[in-house]
């Protein structure tokens, strides 16, 4: 499928493993559509499933483990600005 695009979202020419966006205007939505439409085909083409191997994040999914890890690093951090000693 090397070449294929959809929208802004073209697969390289040169590493089919590539999906690479074009211009100022590029949307992720045209990535993530063209990465579906891979997916689709091989499975239907050659019976293997492929799984993403990169973690897709998307704007309207709860970030609520990252946030509770980024407030512990804050506070432990903040425990050894005021007694010196690493956390436990």
């Amino acid at each position: 499928m090397k070449g294929s695009r959809k929208g802004s979202a073209v697969i390289s020419p040169v590493h089919a493993n590539f999906i690479v966006t074009e211009g100022e205007g590029a949307r992720a939505e045209d990535a993530l559509a063209l990465a579906e439409e891979v997916r689709e085909r091989v499975k239907r083409e050659q019976g293997i499933e492929l799984e993403y191997e990169v973690e897709l994040w998307r704007a309207n999914e709860s970030r609520k483990s990252t946030t509770d890890d980024a407030n512990k690093n804050a506070n432990e951090e903040e425990d050894v600005k005021s007694n010196g000693k690493e956390p436990q």
